[in-house]
């Protein structure tokens, strides 16, 4: 393989470069090979497969048709892409970085969880929620009011550390995706880069985080569900404990939809459990019309502030 990137503990190989993500050197095989051919959507009524307008899912393959961008086939270990000549590449690995490699990931058993992190004082914070929350611009924000390091945006891969007896997180993909107007939080830092849009028509900004995001794990502290509503403009907190804790926080799991067609079900529940029997959880609810600015001080008084002993 020309090409080989490793990503959430998985090596990648191919030959052609998978975007701007880096390569590393390596003589051991991949994990994942990907490569450029032409997709055949799955037979109708094949049994043991799950058919939607535009993929099919079964228990050891995922097939995926973009209209006017591209079609992917994933089995555990190979992703076969068909570019179709109306899309770019750029458009391509747009869905490639956010729905591709998530299902290949839960295929080889690693659960994302869908949340940004940051570092503060060596100690790792998720905000985990659901897209559109705000949970880039929370990692951003705190970037600039607190000097936190972004570990990760959007995808979160949570791993035990047997030799310190502690769950942490690392940086494995070195970008953050921020909306045009959010660039502001982070213009100032000069460890963060502009690198280009996500797609030509969407005012979505991926940017550098490589220069910023720790190079070892660091433990977390706490994992902080952000919830948004539409009545209540007060902002609230509450701990999660008991069961509620895996429960709440297996809803949070990328793609959780696929764990049960992709029978690892059992194996995703003792991965949640043990997280929430040993990591801090809280439940934030805040109205559509808070303002971040009130949102942003609120966490950072009442959750960072006493984990980090000022207050």
């Amino acid at each position: 393989m020309k090409f080989i990137t490793l990503l959430y503990d998985l090596k990648f190989g191919s030959n052609f470069p998978l975007a701007n993500v880096p390569n590393i050197v390596s003589d051991e095989a991949v994990d994942v090979v990907v490569k450029k051919a032409n997709v055949r959507r799955p037979k109708d009524n094949l049994k043991g497969y799950f058919y939607k307008p535009f993929s099919v899912i079964s228990k050891d393959s995922y097939f995926l048709e973009v209209p006017k961008i591209a079609r992917f086939k994933l089995t555990k270990n190979q992703i076969v892409i068909q570019k179709f000549k109306s899309s770019t590449w750029q458009d391509v690995f747009a869905f490639f970085f956010d729905t591709i490699l998530v299902v290949i990931l839960l295929m080889n058993e690693r659960f994302i969880i869908h949340a940004s992190a940051i570092a503060i004082k060596n100690k790792a914070y998720l905000f985990c929620a659901a897209g559109g929350a705000g949970k880039s611009l929370l990692a951003a924000s705190f970037s600039k009011i607190k000097g936190a390091k972004i570990i990760e945006d959007d995808k979160c891969l949570i791993q035990y550390n047997k030799r310190q007896k502690r769950f942490e997180i690392k940086n494995w993909y070195p970008f953050i995706e921020l909306w045009a107007p959010d660039i502001k939080y982070v213009k100032d830092n000069k460890k963060i880069k502009p690198v280009r849009r996500i797609r030509k028509n969407i005012k979505k900004i991926q940017l550098d985080i490589s220069k910023l995001a720790p190079k070892r794990g660091v433990p977390i502290e706490r994992l902080i569900l952000v919830q948004v509503g539409n009545d209540e403009t007060k902002v609230e907190k509450e701990e999660i404990r008991g069961f509620n804790k895996s429960r709440i926080l297996l809803g949070h799991t990328q793609f959780e939809k696929f764990i049960n067609i992709f029978q690892k079900n059992k194996m995703q529940f003792q991965f949640i459990s043990s997280i929430a029997n040993n990591v801090s959880i809280s439940h934030i609810k805040r109205s559509k019309l808070t303002k971040a600015e009130d949102f942003i001080k609120f966490i950072d008084e009442e959750l960072l502030q006493k984990s980090n002993g000022l207050k």
